[in-house]
């Protein structure tokens, strides 16, 4: 494992340094590669190029605090007896992934508003970096050596010498491969004609059910029954993914009814 990678009299965390990347990662896939590409089908798409770099930093920013403050309101009471300041810091670990993505929606839709941007066809564009940059993160987690799993006799287990010698569920890199295999189904989705917000719907419903698995090999405390806290709102995030789902269908076959009998 590599928690911390040491540049002169600076020390990093390592998950620090995938954060960041996995940012560049989307700017680049999406600046230099997607915007080219599609520009001339839309309109806003050049525009977007133009504040891409301001969005993607709002982004990040906005993804730290949603994380953290995610990861503290959880776990109030490690804080009961600590100065607030501790609240904070980040940088010490204590990161949760669902409350920084309520964070940077609800930052992208202000953003949107105040620009101008289409909402929900942004979103549709950025789903499938949005479990790309998901896969580089989780490879920092790997290096810190937090969000492990449960011990294991197959030939995979992994051993964290900072927490003990069994070998473990190498969770993080089952999420980094399940992130890139939702990332190439989203990128030959996203052009298939579905509606506006569809891809990041997608998005929502595999990446809860890869989290709902992955939680059974993952150590995590039990939040409802033997379900963690995670397991629970994986499951409500795909009950509701697959509602809009299903209320988006009903929506398009009444639309065809209609045009049928005029």
């Amino acid at each position: 494992m590599m928690p911390y990678i040491i540049i002169g009299d600076i020390t990093i965390r390592t998950y620090i340094i995938f954060m960041v990347l996995s940012a560049l990662v989307l700017v680049y896939f999406v600046l230099y590669r997607e915007i080219p590409a599609r520009k001339n089908e839309e309109p806003y798409l050049e525009r977007l190029a133009s504040h891409f770099w301001e969005l993607t930093i709002l982004s990040l920013f906005l993804a730290i605090i949603g994380a953290r403050l995610g990861f503290v309101l959880v776990h109030l009471d490690l804080y009961a007896h600590r100065p607030w300041w501790d609240m904070l810091a980040f940088w010490r670990g204590g990161l949760t992934f669902h409350g920084g993505l309520i964070m940077v929606l609800l930052g992208i839709a202000l953003y949107c508003l105040w620009r101008r941007f289409p909402y929900l066809k942004l979103l549709n564009l950025m789903a499938p970096y949005m479990a790309l940059t998901y896969a580089v993160g989780r490879i920092g987690c790997f290096l810190n050596a937090c969000c492990y799993g449960h011990p294991t006799d197959l030939p995979w287990g992994v051993v964290y010498p900072a927490l003990d010698t069994l070998a473990r569920h190498p969770t993080q890199i089952y999420a980094t491969i399940f992130s890139l295999a939702v990332f190439f189904i989203l990128q030959r989705i996203k052009y298939s004609g579905l509606f506006p917000g569809a891809v990041f719907i997608w998005f929502v419903i595999l990446h809860s059910a890869y989290r709902f698995i992955v939680e059974f090999f993952r150590v995590s405390p039990p939040f409802l029954y033997s379900f963690s806290l995670a397991q629970v709102f994986a499951a409500v995030l795909i009950f509701m993914g697959i509602l809009v789902l299903l209320w988006q269908g009903v929506k398009r076959k009444h639309k065809k009814g209609i045009g049928g009998i005029s």
